[in-house]
């Protein structure tokens, strides 16, 4: 549905892409509008998980947490982001 929704609205702005789509979808005028505005108001499924950063500018600490149909669980982030250590760091060598 996402791709068709983006589809529907290139062709809103050009005519011609809207004829031509019409056309190869055998959709009458009728049609085609009620196709594109069913697409418009569907609900695209959106189950990207969200990070959200202590520093936006340094984006070096962050909690990540899963997204299930747009709706982010705050309640339980999933991981965390944290800076990288420099590869001697972890054998206590400057």
């Amino acid at each position: 549905m996402g791709e068709f929704r983006r589809l529907a609205l290139l062709a809103e702005a050009d005519g011609h892409l809207r004829q031509k789509l019409q056309q190869v979808l055998k959709l009458s005028k009728e049609k085609w509008d009620d196709a594109r505005d069913h697409a418009l108001r569907a609900v695209v499924a959106d189950n990207r998980m969200r990070i959200w950063y202590a520093d936006k500018a340094s984006m070096e600490l962050g909690l990540l947490f899963a997204c299930r149909l747009g709706n982010v669980d705050l309640e339980r982030p999933v991981g965390a982001r944290a800076p990288a250590l420099p590869p001697c760091a972890c054998l206590g060598i400057p």
